[in-house]
């Protein structure tokens, strides 16, 4: 779980996760809030389009990007249509993270602190 909600976040959490677990598989966990460039947010987190996954969906709030723009644009980054989803909710989205996500990947939840607390929520059984 991470709070990155902004581009530079974003990048900083790349670079922090590429050090510390060099050549591990992801399942992102994405979602962000409106007046965020869904192409800017995937660009920042530079998914690997031959292994990583990425689920969008909408954080619980009224600010919600629609989670299809984020699909849209890690689509038009390369990453391919079979490794990205939209599912409505938080819940969903942590769900379908972890069946897809192996023993040895990463399932990383981003991108708002709407989202961020919601997965924490239910990870911790009170979602």
């Amino acid at each position: 779980l991470d709070g990155a909600h902004n581009p530079a976040g974003l990048a900083a959490l790349r670079v922090a996760l590429d050090e510390g677990f060099a050549g591990a598989a992801r399942v992102w966990v994405l979602g962000v809030l409106a007046g965020r460039d869904a192409d800017e947010v995937i660009a920042a987190l530079a998914p690997d389009p031959t292994r990583d996954q990425i689920v969008c969906c909408r954080p619980p709030s009224p600010r919600a990007l629609d989670p299809e723009a984020l699909a849209g644009a890690a689509r038009a980054r390369g990453v391919p249509g079979d490794s990205v989803r939209v599912v409505p909710a938080v819940e969903v989205a942590v769900r379908a993270a972890r069946d897809l996500a192996g023993a040895e990947d990463q399932v990383v939840v981003t991108g708002s602190l709407y989202l961020v607390g919601a997965a924490r929520s239910l990870l911790r059984g009170r979602g």
